[in-house]
């Protein structure tokens, strides 16, 4: 890996993990999941998650709304409505971090988006995290992206022609 791969993957992973934990701290969580990275892929500035979604006709929103859905549907599963349950209280207060931690298909995702970029030798980017995403079998990140995402094929292809096309641009 070059030097100048290594300050873009340092840059790219500071702007990952608070938008990681800021995604699950709005979600009430307290351990960040691959659907939070994933969200935080899509907010990253060089934008390269959310031109993947949009080169397939995604829409972040639905995805984050699919998110929403899996955890409704989970509470409903069990007997409980949703609407009775109070929103997620989020707790910013100072030091309030939630670390590197996160759940095991947190994990595998992050550490597979990183083996994708590492492959190519190029640096991290969110559409890694997408291309990355696609191969989930399993988890609230996959359920959601099956429930707004008809061919996840093309948006693997959409994720690998950006990846590309930031390569040709360095």
């Amino acid at each position: 890996m070059s030097i100048r791969n290594a300050r873009k993957d340092v840059h790219t992973m500071k702007h990952l993990v608070e938008a990681v934990e800021r995604e699950a701290l709005a979600d009430g969580g307290r351990e960040w999941g691959a659907e939070h990275l994933v969200l935080a892929a899509l907010a990253l500035p060089e934008g390269s998650a959310r031109r993947a979604f949009d080169r397939v006709g995604l829409d972040p929103g639905a995805y984050r709304a699919a998110i929403a859905r899996q955890h409704d549907d989970a509470l409903a599963s069990i007997g409980i409505d949703p609407e009775s349950q109070p929103a997620p209280r989020v707790d910013r207060g100072p030091g309030r971090r939630l670390g590197l931690g996160g759940t095991a298909n947190g994990r595998a995702l992050f550490v597979a988006a990183g083996e994708l970029a590492r492959k190519g030798k190029h640096p991290l980017c969110g559409a890694h995290i997408v291309l990355a995403a696609t191969g989930l079998q399993l988890g609230i990140a996959a359920r959601a992206l099956d429930a707004v995402c008809t061919d996840r094929s093309a948006l693997s292809q959409a994720a690998e022609a950006e990846i590309a096309e930031a390569l040709a641009v360095r």
